[in-house]
């Protein structure tokens, strides 16, 4: 192989990397979705909206969606939802987006992931954890 095939090889690997990984596409459910700003005004008529994009920022940054589909996702949607949409297979092998997560929420709120996890836990109902922690400083 040609000595100058080995950085255009580099520069299309990281172009891929970079597609595939930091700019994930959304999966099938979720991309054709509307705005859903108005949801989280109303499943949280006091929170500030800096406060719910921040929320949700943390999410798209930690599964590796691009910052502009932060608000497609419902306070309604399941977090291991969107996790098996992502990796429909269990053999897949994941980008650790849930350890990601869960880092990232106990850096900015102090909340630990694994205390309040099941099965079942929306985005809704994480974020409620957080303003009830915020209000209470608990």
């Amino acid at each position: 192989m040609p000595l100058a095939i080995v950085p255009i090889l580099a520069l299309v690997l990281f172009w891929l990397t970079t597609r595939f990984v930091w700019n994930r596409r959304l999966p099938l459910g979720f991309r054709n979705r509307a705005c859903q700003g108005r949801a989280w005004r109303r499943a949280f008529p006091d929170a500030p909206k800096d406060g719910i994009r921040s929320f949700l920022d943390a999410f798209v940054e930690s599964f590796g969606f691009d910052p502009s589909c932060r608000l497609i996702w419902s306070p309604e949607d399941r977090i291991l939802g969107v996790y098996e949409a992502l990796y429909p297979s269990p053999w897949g092998v994941d980008a650790m987006e849930l350890e990601a997560f869960a880092l990232m929420l106990e850096k900015r709120y102090g909340l630990r992931l694994a205390e309040r996890w099941n099965d079942q836990l929306t985005l809704g109902a994480l974020f409620g954890c957080i303003e009830e922690r915020l209000n209470t400083g608990r």
